[in-house]
Formats: structure tokens, sequence, C-alpha cells
């Protein structure tokens, strides 16, 4: 990471400005729900929460794990800070979609505030994505990559399992065939993709050659009509929610 944020220093002005940019718009999810929940608007908390705080929460965790990809694909690494930055506004606004869904889902879960929380199977796998957060965030740091010396990537890897867990969860909450699901899986797709190790190799060796882009292109197209489907159905249920008019499914 010191190596990654001595690049950033060292990139141009545009570099940096963009990384402050896109930084920034990682509050969005939360600036959206921002009337609401100042307002103490139980009824739109009720019906925006999942859709504002839970979609951005996954958008901000998509956006971390493209960043690994996006060094592969370029061999730059200027833009690398923001998978800590979006690591972090992940945890944030998922947090505060547990804590929002806690207090204003009673009529629809019973059971008290475990029935809110973990009252249906996908509530209890989305809790459970929040609460191994917390490790990821605990750990993202210089100190505790000290101390945990050698297992310290092993920690790290539990945002596999949170990934893993995001996508059962939305079959689980859209069905197998719901758009939400198939967007979170053309996202998804490419990013597993390029992990892959004779994929990932290819793709850095290759990167200066026409024909390696000819060839990651479909990867590369599928994650921007996912990611682009996500990003924009923020947008339109954060709006809405801004403005007190939360959308209903």
């Amino acid at each position: 990471m010191a190596q990654a944020v001595a690049q950033y220093r060292r990139a141009p002005l545009l570099s940096r400005v963009t990384v402050i940019v896109l930084g920034v718009l990682s509050f969005a999810p939360l600036v959206f729900m921002s009337r609401e929940i100042v307002t103490g608007y139980y009824e739109g908390l009720n019906v925006s929460n999942a859709d504002v705080l839970g979609g951005g929460a996954n958008l901000l965790l998509m956006a971390t794990l493209t960043i690994t990809p996006l060094v592969t694909l370029t061999g730059a690494r200027w833009f690398v800070p923001l998978r800590w930055w979006f690591g972090v506004m992940f945890f944030a606004t998922a947090v505060t979609d547990l804590v929002i869904a806690s207090i204003v889902t009673g009529e629809d879960f019973k059971g008290g505030f475990l029935g809110r929380i973990a009252g249906h199977t996908f509530l209890l796998v989305g809790t459970t994505t929040t609460v191994l957060s917390v490790i990821l965030v605990a750990t993202a740091n210089h100190r505790s990559q000290k101390w945990l010396g050698k297992y310290w990537k092993t920690v790290q890897k539990l945002t596999y399992v949170v990934w893993a867990l995001i996508v059962i969860h939305l079959a689980l909450l859209f069905g197998l065939t719901g758009s939400r699901f198939l967007q979170e899986l053309a996202v998804s797709y490419p990013l597993v993709m390029l992990r892959l190790g004779p994929v990932q190799r290819f793709a850095a060796f290759y990167r200066s050659r026409w024909f390696a882009w000819l060839i990651l292109a479909p990867l590369v197209l599928l994650w921007l009509w996912g990611f682009g489907h996500l990003v924009g159905e923020e947008i339109n249920r954060g709006v809405n929610a801004l403005s007190s008019h939360p959308a209903d499914d």
C-alpha cells in the first residue's frame, strides 16, 4: 500500500483528482439516505434502506474488487489506494444498512431484533456478511499487517467469503433470474476470470498488445454492462430517497 500511495503522489494531477472524485462519490449511498435518516422518515427508510444502502454497499464492494483486475490490465498502481477506501466505505454503508433495518423493519419481520436481522435466510446471510466485514476493516492497516505477519493475507481472503455471501444474498432475495442477481453475475464473472492465474498472467504479459485487448474485450464489456446497471439503479433509487419519494419494488 505504501508503494501505491507513493505512486499516487507522483501521478499526474488529473489522475490524483480522479482518485479524489471517486473517493468522494463513495459517500453517495449515505448522502442519498441522509434526508430520510435526519427527518426520521421511518416509512421511507423501510422502503428505500435495503435498495439504497444495501445496493450501495454491494456497489462499493464490487468497486473494491475491481481494483486488482485494473492493475492487471493497465499495469498502473496510482489508483490502488481506492481499494482500501472503497472497502472502508463498503463497511460503513453496510453497517448503516444493518442498523436501520434492525430499527424500521419490525412490521415486515417479526421476532424482535433477531427477527429483523436474521429472521429469514437472506437476512441471516446479509448480517453475516456485515459481521465478517468488521474483521476485514479492523485488519486493513499496516499495524495489523505487522501483527498478523504471514496470516494477514489469509485473514484478508475473507473478502472472497463476503463476496460469495453477497451473491448468495442477492440470489435468495431476487431469484436466479432476477435482474439484480444477473447484473451481479455480469460484474462478478469478469472479476473472477481476471483473478485466475493463466488469465491474469496473459493479461499482464500482453497488456500492451492489441490482440490481448480484443480477447479480453468480452470480459470488459460484460463488466461495464453489469456495473453500469448497478450504478444506474443506485442513482435512481437514491434520488427517489433523497427527494423523500422512495420507490418500492
